[in-house]
């Protein structure tokens, strides 16, 4: 071969090497970006859902209170009045209500934790990506640093064979 061939030719494997370094490590940064991005989404959605819990709960309070103030006014009417059986009976019913209200609360609690852990999810996702693309790059020119080596190893060779 050569030694203008052989010069060239170690000049694009370098240069493929670095190229596809980049290539890969824009992909990861790309990657990075989108990550992040999803964190910060997931993160805002955490609160969201944090804050229709609470307006959930609120929201069943109300009901709540609808409902046991017609319930007092049934047994007001009845010849029993607040004793015995209808005490216990609007005590339960106050009792259920209040569960349901924190249910509220609690399944949006749950979902803004599903929602945070998915975010430090793609947080991680994303310093996996930027490391990476540092991973790429490094190796990219290791690659090209090879290639030079190599051609260099090439044309010595040449020399020593042809002018030796």
């Amino acid at each position: 071969m050569a030694p203008a061939l052989l010069i060239a030719s170690a000049v694009i494997s370098a240069y493929g090497a670095i190229s596809a370094a980049r290539a890969q490590s824009a992909s990861s940064k790309s990657a990075q970006n989108a990550a992040n991005y999803n964190a910060t989404v997931d993160a805002q959605n955490a609160q969201a859902a944090q804050a229709a819990g609470s307006a959930n709960e609120m929201r069943q309070r109300r009901e709540n209170n609808q409902i046991m103030g017609a319930q007092r006014a049934r047994v007001a009417e009845t010849a029993g009045g607040f004793t015995g059986t209808n005490v216990g009976a609007l005590n339960q019913a106050g009792t259920n209500l209040e569960l349901s209200a924190l249910n509220e609360r609690y399944g949006g609690m749950m979902q803004a934790r599903g929602l945070l852990a998915q975010a430090n999810l793609d947080q991680f996702q994303g310093i996996v990506a930027g490391q990476n693309a540092k991973a790429y790059t490094r190796a990219g020119y290791i690659g090209a640093a090879s290639s030079a080596l190599s051609g260099a190893s090439s044309y010595a060779n040449y020399r020593n064979l042809n002018y030796g």
